[in-house]
């Protein structure tokens, strides 16, 4: 089901609530996710090395003092920091061996050739466990209606399924005690 079934909310329902219930996740936790698995996906590419590499020389080229023997001498660059696609590929790293460690914790284990396939599912999981966790303590703060007591695992689209879209709307707007 999209969320075009309801997508009228008045000014005073919380966002986290219609984002909650449509099965919409935060835009910087999307935008991370999206960004991470890419990051993930890329590192296996030959010509990410190229890339790699190429930067390094880059790197070595603009930090090499001239070879003049007038004029005030060159600040020392330092070390090259880590290119952005590196840190993500770090975080993701990260990431998974959080996922398969908390696996390995509940007894849960995989064949070695299925471990490629589940990188984007690990990763995925780890996103939405952070935006569970992110949603559990506006629920704290948010108060009583129906929307944030109802547990994170069910799934409240389900709801909406056939109504009309008057209908959902209205069930959605007393779901977060807005009417």
């Amino acid at each position: 089901m999209s969320s075009t079934r309801f997508n009228s909310a008045y000014k005073r329902t919380p966002v986290a609530a219609i984002q909650r219930d449509v099965a919409i996740p935060l835009l910087d936790l999307f935008l991370q996710l999206q960004a991470t698995q890419r990051a993930e996906d890329s590192a296996r590419y030959l010509v990410t090395e190229d890339i790699e590499r190429t930067l390094n020389d880059v790197w070595t080229a603009a930090t090499r003092p001239p070879r003049r023997s007038r004029g005030r001498p060159r600040a020392d660059r330092g070390e090259k920091p880590d290119s952005a696609m590196a840190i993500l590929r770090a975080k993701a790293k990260q990431v998974i061996a959080e996922q398969r460690r908390a696996k390995k914790e509940n007894g849960i284990t995989t064949r070695r050739s299925t471990r490629l396939k589940e990188k984007g599912v690990e990763i995925d999981a780890y996103f939405t466990a952070e935006w569970r966790d992110r949603w559990k303590r506006a629920a704290i703060k948010a108060g009583r209606a129906t929307t944030w007591r109802t547990g994170w695992e069910q799934q409240p689209l389900a709801l909406y399924e056939k109504l009309p879209k008057n209908m959902a709307t209205a069930l959605f707007l007393l779901r977060t005690e807005v009417l």
